[in-house]
């Protein structure tokens, strides 16, 4: 069994996570260690098992795995939102951060970070190596988020809000658009850099 991690982004009990924080993409190649002891980023072929067991006759391109990922209703999400949640991995619409640190689609959508083979195309998304699901995986900050078995992968069932590297080291935090968007190094912001909305 394969647990992930969502990194998107202490100490906070899981229901206290509004949408979390957003990270850079370096993050994921970062040498200092995002994800704790135990859980990794996924892999495309992970992540396609997961598409997989949600909406096994959906394609890469075309399919309806999204509506049970995202939390129903539209206290997260726009008026028009069609999940069902029924995965209860909780995945909420945190909005993007575009290449020139303007904050675009938020209650529209969310993006997670995973391993591709060309380096790009990433969110916060992660998984566990370890062979059961615990109901809680501990980040290394101290902070408790809730996990989810989806098929034979375990997932964190709600965004991150990590703080620091597994090495100790502090996550630096940009907020404002013109800093976010200069930084060639992991960082992370707040929704719009609004922490009211982590």
């Amino acid at each position: 069994m394969m647990n992930f991690f969502w990194s998107y982004q202490q100490i906070v009990s899981a229901a206290q996570i509004k949408y979390g924080r957003i990270y850079k993409g370096y993050i994921v190649n970062d040498a200092r260690g995002f994800c704790p002891a135990g859980w990794s980023f996924p892999t495309v072929a992970q992540i396609d098992a997961l598409r997989t067991y949600l909406d096994p006759t959906g394609t890469a391109t075309i399919n309806i795995a999204g509506r049970a990922l995202k939390e129903s209703g539209t206290e997260f999400w726009d008026a028009g939102n069609d999940a069902d949640n029924s995965a209860l991995f909780y995945g909420r619409g945190a909005g993007l951060f575009q290449a020139d640190g303007a904050f675009i689609n938020f209650k529209q959508q969310v993006i997670y970070w995973g391993i591709t083979p060309s380096g790009t195309l990433r969110r916060c998304m992660t998984l566990t190596t370890t062979a059961t699901d615990s109901g809680t995986m501990t980040g290394n900050d101290g902070s408790v988020y809730r996990t989810i078995t989806i098929g034979s992968q375990v997932w964190m069932a709600e965004n991150s809000i990590e703080t620091q590297f597994s090495n100790g080291e502090s996550i630096p935090i940009v907020t404002n658009a013109t800093d976010f968007a200069a930084s060639a190094v992991s960082c992370m912001a707040s929704p719009n850099y609004d922490d009211s909305l982590m």
